[in-house]
């Protein structure tokens, strides 16, 4: 435990039960090394935060879907800002990639490209969540959020993957897909 935890649950979108479940960790830490020390070690520590594509397009582009209005950027502030108040200090955010261009979106496209829509939406959301860093750096004293644009780091692959060594194939239905190796990223960008 003093090592790393992980709460990740599969298209959660910000579920509450991560800080209940990051409060009896803390209280874990804190009745083995005291409430001093436990706030230092936590205060060290690194939150990494992100949500995946089943967080984004289940609880936010189904149109029918009741969470669809639950969550936006404040929300997601408030969880952060929760973090916070339990003596996380740093944070990795990391934005949505492009999800207009997964699988499953490519397959409900008769062309097979990627859906525009999609992609504006994610980006839209992507701009809110650095407004959002942007505003708890400022309003969160000792804090530090860094924001890894996903999308922006993927965009140039998906437009030139040759230029990364990527291989693309082309299926005779003209759908394609990148044959993805995962140690092409030399740089990427952070806010």
């Amino acid at each position: 435990m003093l090592h790393g935890v992980n709460y990740a649950s599969a298209a959660a979108g910000f579920s509450r039960t991560i800080n209940l479940n990051f409060q009896n960790t803390l209280d874990q830490i804190t009745d083995n090394l005291g409430a001093d020390d436990a706030a230092r070690s936590i205060a060290k520590c690194i939150f990494f935060v992100g949500m995946g594509s089943n967080d984004y397009l289940n609880n936010y582009l189904m149109p029918n879907y009741p969470t669809r209005n639950h969550y936006n950027a404040q929300q997601y502030a408030d969880q952060l800002t929760r973090l916070y108040n339990l003596a996380a200090r740093k944070f990795v955010i990391a934005g949505l990639g492009r999800l207009g261009c997964i699988p499953s979106i490519l397959a409900q496209n008769s062309s097979g490209t990627c859906s525009d829509e999609v992609n504006r939406l994610v980006l839209s959301f992507n701009a809110n969540v650095k407004t959002m860093i942007n505003n708890l750096n400022t309003n969160l004293p000792g804090s530090k959020f860094i924001y890894i644009d996903i999308a922006r780091m993927f965009e140039d692959m998906l437009l030139d993957p040759r230029t990364y060594g990527i291989p693309c194939y082309y299926l005779p239905s003209g759908h394609s897909f990148l044959k993805l190796k995962f140690n092409y990223i030399s740089d990427y960008n952070i806010m």
